[in-house]
């Protein structure tokens, strides 16, 4: 094993990495197919929104093996955010209900989810954000409703 001085194995991250980079357009796919679908569900109920989606960084990835690595002994298969979404909206109320529309459209990781209660108290002002873990939900028709081929 090919150590540095504080104990990670180069070799690892190295293997994981290459193993990312090689996925990598698979998630840049998944960013484009999640963004058009999250700009269609903004659309037909009416939510004023921006949303910009992107796989994670090919060195963001690396960075993260290196400070969570005692976490993942595969992390290619087992981060949750190597592929992400964000949707703003103009108002509190419009934010509530993309929110649901999220929740009835995806597989949603509760314990990985942070909302903005987790975060602020009632008195503190700050980025006001909700933030999911998501998957596709199998049992959901998205190329019927939303005529998009989901990529494999």
């Amino acid at each position: 094993m090919s150590t540095n001085e504080k104990g990670i194995d180069l070799k690892h991250i190295d293997r994981q990495t290459n193993r990312y980079k090689r996925k990598y357009p698979k998630y840049k796919r998944y960013a484009n197919t999640l963004e058009e679908l999250l700009k269609q569900i903004a659309r037909k109920n009416d939510i004023e929104s921006i949303v910009s989606t992107r796989p994670k960084a090919i060195s963001s990835f690396a960075e993260k093996v290196v400070r969570k690595g005692q976490k993942y002994n595969d992390p290619v298969n087992q981060l949750t955010d190597l592929c992400g979404g964000r949707v703003i909206t103009q108002t509190q109320d419009e934010v509530s209900r993309y929110c649901k529309l999220v929740e009835d459209h995806f597989k949603i990781d509760w314990e990985n989810s942070v909302g903005v209660e987790d975060r602020l108290k009632p008195t503190e002002f700050g980025y006001r954000s909700v933030h999911y873990i998501i998957q596709l939900d199998p049992d959901y028709d998205y190329q019927g409703k939303y005529d998009i081929k989901i990529p494999v």
